[in-house]
């Protein structure tokens, strides 16, 4: 099961095109960068219309969505090293 992160904060609004961007540095080991990224279990009416790593950051590209609903998005990155890590990515839109 991912490790599931705090909302984000402010809520999405459902015309809004929010930038969401995770630092993966606390978790990765000296060195180690991210080679690979995918966004996964987003919910209908949610979209990740781009998703894209640095060394130890990630940035997903969200829009659309639903008034009063809370969405979830999987993302998980792959290492040079081989290490798969996957967070929850918990997104209220208001």
């Amino acid at each position: 099961m991912p490790f599931r992160l705090d909302p984000i904060q402010p809520p999405k609004g459902p015309s809004d095109v929010r930038l969401i961007t995770l630092n993966w540095a606390k978790m990765l080991r000296t060195g180690t960068i991210l080679t690979d990224v995918t966004a996964s279990r987003v919910a209908s009416g949610i979209t990740v219309s781009a998703a894209d790593n640095d060394d130890s950051t990630t940035t997903l590209t969200v829009t659309g969505g639903t008034a009063g609903e809370d969405y979830d998005i999987d993302v998980t990155v792959t290492t040079d090293e081989g290490e798969t890590l996957t967070v929850t990515v918990p997104v209220p839109v208001r």
